[in-house]
């Protein structure tokens, strides 16, 4: 097959082998075999593409959250691979030592407060969650590592994340089209609650008596939750997912 003629822009040449050497698992990427063909897949080139798919700051605040669940206790307060200063203080607010590199900064009159600047919460398959951007002083969604933006290029952020743990329960009556039943998310009762603001994250319960009710939220000391002015991004996630 010919790739050079008279009409064939080199730069194009040049780009279409880049893009053929990054995609193919079979091509042996040694200096000295340019363009040279394995019997077996390059198991080396997989791995590195495997690892430039994973979001770091993901994978690390899953793994935090596995250990959290593995180690949680009335005891301690877990402190899992402080990220910085911002992740850690030097007040025991609960009563409860510190298990880790230092214990949860604490906020007067914010019980059940601690440092959190990203939020996870898992609600179905997608991996996405917040950062908070002290520019903005708002939660920023992101997707797969990167940030959402609207039409205009505005970030999709509020100052405000409520992550509520409610009874999830899957509705036969409703698939999608693969078949797939809907989640059927039960909001009359009471439950977990998690308010991330200001870069803290504050743990309280919902409750809610009845469908013409509203849903009202307190700290761990019984106070209502304070909410920052600007909005609030409300996630319904199963009981017992990490957030």
């Amino acid at each position: 097959m010919a790739v050079v003629s008279p009409g064939v822009d080199v730069g194009f040449i040049n780009d279409a082998r880049q893009k053929f050497v990054a995609s193919s698992a079979y091509l042996d990427d040694r200096p000295a075999a340019p363009l040279r063909f394995l019997a077996e897949a390059n198991l080396t080139l997989m791995v590195r593409r495997q690892e430039d798919q994973v979001d770091r700051e993901e994978a690390r605040d899953e793994l935090q959250d596995r250990i959290r669940a593995v180690f949680q206790g009335a005891t301690f307060e877990l402190v899992t691979f402080a990220a910085g200063p911002g992740d850690g203080g030097d007040h025991v607010g609960a009563g409860r030592p510190g298990l880790g590199p230092t214990a949860p900064a604490r906020g007067p009159g914010r019980a059940g407060a601690g440092s959190r600047p990203r939020v996870r919460p898992r609600g179905g398959s997608t991996a996405g969650g917040f950062i908070c951007d002290a520019k903005l002083a708002s939660y920023v969604r992101i997707v797969a590592g990167r940030r959402i933006v609207t039409a205009s290029g505005a970030p999709v952020a509020k100052p405000n994340v409520l992550v509520q743990f409610c009874q999830v329960n899957a509705d036969s009556s409703d698939v999608d089209v693969n078949g797939k039943p809907s989640a059927f998310t039960k909001s009359i009762g009471s439950g977990r609650v998690v308010l991330f603001r200001d870069g803290k994250r504050i743990e309280g319960t919902w409750s809610r008596p009845g469908i013409g009710a509203p849903t009202t939220f307190t700290d761990a000391a019984g106070r209502p939750l304070l909410f920052a002015p600007g909005g609030t991004i409300v996630a319904l996630v199963r009981n017992g997912a990490p957030a």
